[in-house]
């Protein structure tokens, strides 16, 4: 069972993991660096389930299971506070709940102050058995270089804009959006900085109580409809 179906690109990186993961050898923390919509987020959770080998797979891909832990700020603060890092280090000696392991998925970790930096770093140094910490950001290089030393680094690939519109338009929405509305998905792939989250992003924002587009997607399931 492949879990990295989902994640356009990135084969080196697929390969790489998963063969350590096989292997048993998988490094307790990793860096996942890119722009909004590169894949960081899937990336990781793909790793979780291919760890679980198939287990609590449903929980997972419903955000829902105990043992996979998502660290974001605040509501209302862009910083994750030290505070934050320390409720990790409390928990994450805990047994685990459903799976074998405890992974923990940490948002805007190049945003950590130095001080939260400096008290991840002790969990980084001394790390529980079966826990797992997968940092997501979008420069590493805001991480202090002891974080960084003990995390392996991944950079997200990105794509040119005959890339992205070759696999987007593999979705029937998509060919049909190109068509109605070249320029905003032009627009759009100019935009997205080579990341296919950030196109798809761009032409998903509300505007005027509806999506930007939704004449095309009504346009694509009336002819689906039709067709029955």
């Amino acid at each position: 069972m492949d879990y990295f179906d989902g994640i356009y690109g990135n084969d080196r990186l697929k390969a790489d993991l998963l063969a350590s993961i096989d292997s048993g050898v998988l490094p307790h923390a990793h860096i996942f660096e890119g722009p909004p919509g590169s894949g960081r987020f899937m990336m990781a959770k793909a790793v979780c389930m291919a760890l679980a080998k198939g287990q609590q797979r449903d929980k997972i891909e419903r955000d829902i299971c105990p043992d996979i832990i998502y660290i974001k700020a605040p509501p209302g603060k862009s910083i994750l506070p030290v505070d934050t890092v320390r409720t990790i280090r409390e928990q994450v000696y805990l047994v685990p709940n459903d799976l074998s392991f405890k992974a923990y998925l940490i948002f805007g970790a190049d945003q950590m102050n130095e001080a939260a930096q400096n008290a991840f770093l002790k969990l980084l140094e001394e790390p529980p058995a079966g826990g797992y910490f997968f940092l997501m950001c979008e420069s590493a290089a805001k991480l202090l270089p002891t974080v960084r030393s003990r995390a392996c680094t991944h950079r997200m690939q990105l794509f040119s804009g005959e890339e992205l519109t070759e696999f987007l338009c593999r979705s029937p929405e998509y060919r049909i959006l190109r068509q109605k509305n070249s320029a905003l998905f032009t627009e759009a792939l100019k935009e997205s900085g080579g990341a296919i989250g950030a196109v798809k992003q761009a032409v998903a924002v509300p505007e005027a109580g509806r999506t930007r587009c939704y004449d095309a997607v009504k346009e694509l399931l009336d002819l689906l409809k039709g067709s029955n």
